[in-house]
């Protein structure tokens, strides 16, 4: 049986490594170019009433997701595991990419 993981976060807590890989096949990454990422963020936060949606703070949100995630990819991508998507375009696409490919996944486990 096939299992994947759904994650929109990056997971920097210690043991990710023990938790994921007993029950991880494959990890899909919808790859967005950190520009394109600032922008929609900070569209965002024209409608949004937090106070920490700004230009400051979404820089280092940025950041930190880089720092958190890029081991993350590196390894998976070792381990012949990531899935990788133009995250760019229309969520449609993206989720029709991501679907076609842990279908195709899926039948070969």
């Amino acid at each position: 049986m096939a299992k994947f993981l759904f994650e929109t976060l990056p997971l920097a807590a210690r043991g990710w490594q023990v938790q994921l890989l007993c029950c991880l096949y494959l990890e899909a990454w919808a790859y967005v170019e950190k520009e394109e990422m600032r922008r929609r963020l900070l569209g965002r936060a024209e409608n949004s009433t937090r106070v920490d949606d700004n230009e400051e703070v979404i820089e280092k949100r940025l950041s930190g997701f880089q720092a958190d995630t890029e081991p993350l990819l590196q390894f998976f991508k070792a381990e012949g595991q990531l899935l990788t998507v133009d995250g760019g375009r229309a969520p449609e696409e993206v989720f029709g990419d991501i679907r076609a490919e842990l279908s195709e996944a899926a039948q070969e486990a």
